[in-house]
Order: C-alpha cells, then structure tokens, then sequence
C-alpha cells in the first residue's frame, strides 16, 4: 500500500494536498498524523484532500489513503456508506466554550479564525483560501455585518460555501490586526496565512488546555454553532439554507438583493453569534421577550377557556329550573327509568 500511496502521490497533485492539509510528507506522517486524531477529522481531512479531483482520482485516492489507515491499525475510521453522524454525535461549541476556546490561543491571528468560523459557518478550507479581496468591499465601505464576496468556484461544487458574512465581533479584530499589518490589505494577501495542520493542532491544544467536551470537533465545531445559532432565529429555511452553503440556489450566480435580504437576517441572528457582553444582554432580553410572548399566548388562551367554561355555566343556571319541571313529568320519568334498564 506504500507503494499504491508513493504512485499517487508523485503522479497526482494529491500529494501537495496531503501537505496541505495535514503536513504529511510521507505515509508513515500520515498513518501518524491520523492516529493522534477523531475519525471523523480524518475523514473531514480526506474529502479536503480529494475535493475538486476528477470523479476517478477522487475515488481511487480516498479508497488509497483509507486503506492505508487500515491497514496500519487505524480502524476510527466511518464507514464509507455510513454517516458520521451515525457513528458518534459532535455536538456544537457553545458560547461560554468559544469563550473558553479564544482564551487558550495564543495568537491573535488565530483568534480571528475562530471568529471568522463562527461568524460565517464557512468549512475549514474555504476559510483558509480567503484573500483581502473577498472582504475589501464592505470592510472599507465601513460595513458592520461584512459580506464574504467569494468567486463562483466556492459555490459550484459538491459542498458549496454560503452566502455569508461577519459580524461586528470579527471586523473590529480584523481592523485590529490590519492596523498593526498582521493581516495585508494587498488584493490577494491571504488572511490566514498558514495550514490547516497547524490551526488544527492549535484548537485541539486550546480544547484541551480548556477542559473542552472531546466529542466537539476543532474546528467543525464552529460551523455547528453557526448553524444552530441561526436555527434558534427560526428564519425562513431556503433563506438558513443559503447562508449555510446547503443549498442549490447559491451556486454560481446570485444578485445584490440576495444579499441585501440575507445581511438583513443575518443581523437579526447576530444576537446569537454575538459574544460580546451586550451580545449575552442581548440574547438574554430577546429570551424573556419570547417568554412575555409566550406567557401572553397562554394567557389568551386560559382566558378563552374560562369564557367557554362560564357560557356553558350560564347555559346551566338557565335551563336548570326547567329541567327540574320536566323531570316531575310521569311521561318523562318512565322514559328515564327504561334508558336506565
């Protein structure tokens, strides 16, 4: 199987990927880069490594690096017609936990990944690919809620990207750190400068100095607390949907109002990305506001009830005498007695 993983390497460009993703130069780096890891962040690793490849490179390399795993006593590994999710639940990052998180990073830089993560739902790749370029427009029109204007290639593919944005949380770091030239202004200056491996190990370092749930996956993680965060909005599903990067309708074309109507939800559903302390108010005020709601809505509701509940009493006090007359009728009490036999 060295040899079936030499071959592809050398004579595909898998091999730049596998260094990409994982800084692995050799099979016996990836077989131990991967034991160190989650089977699904394995898997996550390989489906970076071989998207965009034509179908038969696609399947042959991920049938090829599998193998190799398995072969070498890494067995954590889903099976390939079987969800992950199937296999062991990853639950989201929670808000005090990204608190937790972004305190045990070290660099600012890498701070603003887990922003950026969070504030856009973006996969792991597609944030690393990011240039100046894809913020440029709105960051410097003075925009608080920053759309990501990614070229057509992030949406016509297999896991597309979503039509996304950051918030105010991400943009006053990012114009932090444009401010002391950690992150160039340059059109195809890279925002995140650096691997994945190593972003990878340096989340996995802060989860653990923090004393993080280990089923949480690094950095998918962050796109789970995006995507519940807009599902406690209860906003419109196409519309979750594009945001998320789950939908047909992002590929290739979308207009200015697409995303226009999009930043207005997206605001919306910022209280619950937000991690500020006014973000927490905020959260907290739209909680009990839906409380009062709810509590007025229960209200209503007893007090129809009750209306129900006295039309039927004054119903009772009127006919009450009558039927008393009627029940003295002979006629009527042998009807009675014979319904009672």
């Amino acid at each position: 199987m060295g040899t079936k993983y030499e071959y592809l390497t050398r004579h595909s460009r898998i091999g730049e990927k596998i260094r990409e993703v994982t800084g692995a130069k050799t099979p016996d780096e990836f077989v131990s880069w991967a034991k160190a890891r989650d089977g699904t962040d394995v898997e996550d690793a390989i489906e970076r490594i071989v998207e965009n490849q034509r179908r038969a490179t696609e399947n042959g390399a991920t049938v090829c690096l599998r193998s190799l795993l398995r072969k070498n006593g890494y067995n954590n590994l889903p099976k390939m017609d079987q969800l992950p999710g199937e296999l062991q639940y990853h639950p989201g990052y929670k808000r005090g936990e990204l608190h937790q998180l972004l305190a045990y990073l070290d660099r600012p830089i890498q701070k603003l990944y887990v922003l950026f993560a969070k504030d856009s739902g973006l996969r792991a790749q597609d944030l690393l690919s990011l240039f100046y370029r894809h913020v440029k427009k709105d960051l410097e029109k003075g925009e608080d809620y920053v759309h990501l204007e990614l070229e057509p290639a992030y949406y016509n593919r297999k896991k597309t990207a979503g039509i996304t944005f950051i918030g105010p949380d991400t943009v006053r770091l990012l114009k932090q750190l444009i401010n002391n030239r950690t992150v160039k202004t340059e059109t195809d200056a890279k925002i995140f400068p650096f691997k994945y491996s190593s972003m990878f190990e340096a989340l996995q370092l802060a989860k653990m100095k923090g004393n993080l749930d280990r089923k949480i996956q690094p950095s998918h993680g962050l796109r789970k607390f995006f995507e519940q965060s807009l599902d406690r909005l209860g906003m419109d599903v196409h519309k979750k949907l594009q945001l998320e990067g789950h939908s047909q309708g992002v590929r290739i074309h979308y207009t200015d109002r697409n995303v226009d109507e999009l930043r207005e939800l997206y605001k919306q559903a910022y209280r619950y990305l937000d991690l500020s302390e006014q973000g927490a108010v905020d959260q907290t005020v739209g909680n009990l506001g839906q409380q009062v709601a709810d509590l007025r809505d229960e209200n209503k509701q007893l007090k129809d009830e009750l209306s129900k509940q006295r039309e039927v009493e004054t119903l009772v006090r009127e006919y009450l005498p009558l039927l008393r007359e009627l029940s003295k009728d002979p006629e009527i009490k042998k009807r009675l007695a014979s319904l009672k036999t």
